[in-house]
This record gives C-alpha cells, sequence and structure tokens, in this order.
C-alpha cells in the first residue's frame, strides 16, 4: 500500500469497528442490548479477541500482557489503529504506548486525568498506568504498543541522555509504582505525521527489514518530539521534587554502571550511605543492588544480541569483575546462560 492510499483505509470501518458500532446501538436500550448479547458466539469472540463489559470471561480487564498483543511475533514493535465505538473501560498493560492523534480529536483517560487529544498531539504512557480512549465518531488514533525490552535495547541511547524522555524511561523501569505520562503538544506537525503514516505502512507492507526500519522511524519520532516540544510537554508529575531529585539518582547510575557504588553515589549526592540506600528503596521500590544489576544485566543482554565479544568481555564491558558470577546472574534473570541466550537469539 502507498502512502496516498492509507488515509482511505483508515478511514474504513475493520469487522471489529463494525462489531463495536453495532454494540453501541444495541445499548440504547436493555432490550435490544440483552438481545445482541445474546446473539453472541463465545467462541468467536474469543477468536477475534473482541471484548464487552458484559462478557467478563472475554478478557482480564484489568490487565494486558504483550503475549496477548504479540501472539508468538518477535517483532519490537505493534501499530494500529485503536477501534473506534469501542467500549469504555480503563486497561492495563505490560508495554510501552505511543498514541497519536493521526485525524481529529478525542478523549484520553489516564488515572483519573482527562486529556483533550488534538489532531497531531503524541501521549507516551509507561507500563502499569490505568488508562482509555474515547472515540465514537471517525477520529483516528494510532496505537504504538512497544515492549519493555525494546526500550532497554534498540532505544537505549535515549536513556544515556538527560532529556525528560530519558528520565521518563529511566523511572518506569526502576521505580515501583511509576504513574506518569508525557504528552506533547505537537499539533498538526507535518513531519510526526509523515513519520507514524511510514511506521503504519512498514508493519503494513512488511517489506525486508521492516522491523528493524519501525525502530528506526519510532525513535527519530521520539528525537523529533523533544527537539520541538520538550518546554511545553505536559506530565501529571512534574512538579514532585521527590521524583526529580530520583531521576538524577537514577540517571547517574545509568551512565556509570560499571563502576558505580552506593558509597561513591552517596558522595555524588551529598547522602549517608544509609539515608541513600533507605531512599531509594522507599521511591522507588527497588534497593540500589537491584537496579545497578538489572542495568547491568540489560547491558549485557544487549551486547549478547548485537556483538560478537565473548563472554568474558561482556561480563567486564557489563560491570563485573568475575564471569562466573556474570553467568550465574544472567541465569537466574533470564533463564538461560550467556551463551544459550546468544544462540537462541540467533535462531530466533
Amino acid at each position: 500500500m502507498k502512502e496516498d492510499d492509507l488515509f482511505q483505509h483508515l478511514q474504513e470501518f475493520t469487522e471489529e469497528e463494525t462489531f463495536y458500532k453495532q454494540y453501541s446501538a444495541a445499548k440504547c436500550s436493555p432490550s435490544q442490548l440483552e438481545g445482541f448479547i445474546s446473539s453472541l458466539d463465545a467462541a468467536n469472540l474469543s477468536q477475534h479477541k473482541y471484548v464487552l463489559p458484559e462478557l467478563k470471561n472475554s478478557l482480564d480487564l484489568n490487565f494486558i500482557s504483550e503475549a496477548w498483543v504479540w501472539n508468538d511475533s518477535d517483532r519490537d514493535i505493534f501499530i494500529h489503529k485503536h477501534p473506534r465505538f469501542m467500549p469504555e473501560w480503563d486497561f492495563v498493560h505490560e508495554f510501552y504506548e505511543l498514541i497519536y492523534a493521526y485525524n481529529g480529536s478525542f478523549d484520553l483517560h489516564i488515572s483519573g486525568y482527562i486529556i483533550r487529544m488534538e489532531q497531531g498531539f503524541v501521549c507516551l504512557i509507561p507500563p502499569g498506568v490505568h488508562h482509555h480512549i474515547s472515540i465514537f465518531d471517525d477520529t483516528i488514533a494510532l496505537n504504538s504498543k512497544i515492549r519493555k525490552s525494546t526500550f532497554q535495547s534498540s532505544f537505549s541511547p535515549l536513556l544515556t541522555s538527560n532529556d525528560v524522555i530519558a528520565q521518563f524511561f529511566l523511572n518506569t523501569m526502576y521505580i515501583g509504582d511509576y504513574k506518569d505520562y508525557i504528552l506533547f503538544h505537537s499539533k498538526n506537525n507535518k513531519q510526526l505525521h509523515d513519520l507514524f503514516t511510514a511506521i503504519y505502512l512498514e508493519q503494513l507492507n512488511q517489506e525486508k527489514y521492516y522491523n528493524k526500519i519501525m525502530n528506526s522511524l519510532l525513535s527519530i519520532v521520539l528525537t523529533i518530539l523533544m527537539r520541538h516540544y520538550e518546554d511545553t510537554l505536559e506530565t501529571a508529575l512534574s512538579g514532585h521534587n521527590r521524583l526529580r531529585k530520583l531521576e538524577s539518582i537514577l540517571s547517574f547510575i545509568e551512565a556509570n554502571y560499571r563502576t558505580v557504588s552506593l558509597r561513591g553515589l552517596a558522595k555524588e549526592f551529598f547522602f549517608s550511605e544509609q539515608y541513600l540506600s533507605k531512599y531509594i528503596k522507599e521511591n522507588s521500590g527497588k534497593t540500589f543492588n537491584t537496579i545497578i544489576r538489572e542495568i547491568r544485566l540489560d547491558k549485557a543482554r544487549l551486547l549478547l544480541e548485537t556483538t560478537d565479544l565473548t563472554i568474558s568481555k561482556i561480563s567486564d564491558a557489563s560491570g563485573y569483575a568475575c564471569a562466573e558470577h556474570f553467568m550465574r546472574q544472567f541465569k537466574k534473570q533470564f533463564g538461560a546462560s550467556p551463551t544459550e541466550y546468544r544462540r537462541n537469539y540467533i535462531k530466533n
């Protein structure tokens, strides 16, 4: 499909949207709704992943896993048109979501906030945050769903800077109950429109290396958003000094993961070791040792996927002085030794 045909393609109602529009019309009266529900085939609903609040077994309304979205696919990003007329209830998922107002405007509900998404606006939502979209007209919203692991591998360069997106990713990875979002007031930005169009077409056409191209295009999207909208972006927690201090600490750990120690970190931020240890645990939900271990192992995993370095060199590059200790920690974290992990990654 070409770019000129995409808008017409997105305007056309899918089978899912037709189903939800029929459901929306049936809700006009209790008798019509009862008749509509009684006519449904549960097996067909399950096969197509259609979900209704009246049918609790059609979906766990509290949580959507990566497996439910991706099935057995090994792609990093999944972009789709949000189904129009879909029933309103809050979803929580274990992946990141980048919501783009492709055409028209709609309400986005996030953890008690109602955000008016004007055409061109972009909202980044982390895992674990309650939200839903309200669209009951011809408005088009594109949802880019991104695996958690993708932000730690494909987008790792973003995590080494000090901008708001880098801080946001660090917070969502290492703060246990982080409920923020980032809203970019990127109204009618043609460059972003063209980029999201390109991402959607790459997935639709699935030509050679389309997954890698989608990753690269999304990295450009995030960079463009920071270039033009860093000073005007909106967050739910932007005024919380406690989190801002923690962001600085996490950013320092990320930049110095190979050598950082609790003693050195305490000295850098003028805390006692005891106070800093307690501060990190209370505000992130994880200990300093847990955070540094997760960062080092994530770096090691990326090196296994993208380089031919020996296990010994990867151990050293990840901040482990002892290769045997590194291998034990890696297997505990990922369920496979570094050698097994690399072999399985290459096969896939």
